[in-house]
């Protein structure tokens, strides 16, 4: 997961110390696959999507909302 290890290094990086980053990262490791494996399974998509862009607009989505 690379794009999660830049954004909590460089855009959470100050904000954080080395332990939440790891347990974050452990989090990310341990439950996105599988919720969006779980998604794609069993609900319905208006438009369908490479797991991979839906994890990075979640995660644009939460940095806009946040300015």
């Amino acid at each position: 997961m690379p794009y999660v290890k830049t954004w909590l290094t460089d855009v959470c990086g100050d904000l954080l110390k080395e332990e939440t980053r790891e347990y974050l990262m452990n989090l990310f490791a341990k439950t996105v696959e599988n919720g969006l494996r779980f998604v794609h399974k069993k609900c319905v998509e208006a438009i369908a999507q490479v797991l991979v862009i839906r994890c990075l607009t979640e995660l644009t989505q939460h940095e806009t909302d946040n300015f």
